[in-house]
């Protein structure tokens, strides 16, 4: 758990030597880590633990002049900021159990997986592939995705629901190419998931999902907080 934490931290800031790293950096590290990956206050304080620790062992090496960045950094992420969680009164409303098209799948792929909008949106048929008898998702660029982050590129299993649901069923009715074929870019990025996102909205609504700091990716959130409730490793959870 404490390499996954160190391999997501010093790529942050850019293998910047350890005297140079200040509170601000810390700080703007756990932010971040809060809004990509939906991690709970727990998992937050964890990470700064983790990270203190090196820097004390720095210290007491000699190899620290500088204070500790992360000594007595306690987390919460600030009130009324980021996208949180549907309840599950409002997944009811918004998940179909039978898929059947592109906005659909992409509710229970987000809901099951914790993809992101453009993930989902920018998916090949070849993406939904065997890794040693696993069903996967291989989320890496394309032609039509670009990935957030260098640590956005991932292999997720696909969850027993969507198999069931008939996601592998469906994409093995496809040729080569877009899982989702109907689905166009759009926007000055030509984003994947651009008009996707806009159904989404208006699906909610509809069906009466009308709250402040709730959209999409409040279904990977949603994922985050599964991960966290049923205990699964940071190293894991991170990889996802």
């Amino acid at each position: 758990q404490a390499r996954a934490i160190h391999n997501l931290f010093w790529p942050f800031v850019e293998n910047a030597p350890i005297n140079n790293i200040t509170r601000a950096q810390a700080n703007d590290f756990l932010t971040h880590m809060a809004k990509e990956r939906g991690l709970s206050n727990r998992t937050l304080n964890q990470y700064a633990m983790t990270l203190a620790a090196v820097f004390r062992w720095a210290r007491d090496a000699g190899k620290l002049d500088a204070g500790n960045p992360f000594e007595r950094k306690g987390f919460r992420e600030p009130s009324g900021a980021g996208w949180v969680a549907f309840s599950n009164e409002e997944l009811h409303k918004l998940v179909t159990p039978k898929p059947g098209n592109p906005l659909m799948w992409s509710i229970s792929i987000s809901m099951w997986s914790g993809c992101r909008l453009n993930e989902i949106a920018g998916l090949q048929v070849e993406d939904v592939r065997q890794e040693q008898r696993v069903w996967i998702f291989d989320i890496r660029e394309n032609a039509s995705r670009r990935l957030k982050t260098h640590a956005a590129t991932r292999l997720i299993p696909v969850h027993s629901a969507l198999v069931t649901a008939g996601l592998l069923a469906y994409a093995q009715t496809l040729p080569a190419g877009p899982l989702f074929p109907s689905l166009t870019p759009g926007g000055p990025d030509a984003k994947p998931g651009k008009y996707l996102g806009e159904r989404f909205t208006r699906w909610r609504r509809t069906h009466g999902v009308v709250r402040d700091r709730v959209s999409f990716h409040s279904l990977r959130k949603n994922f985050a907080s599964a991960l966290d409730r049923g205990g699964v490793p940071i190293a894991d959870a991170s990889a996802l």
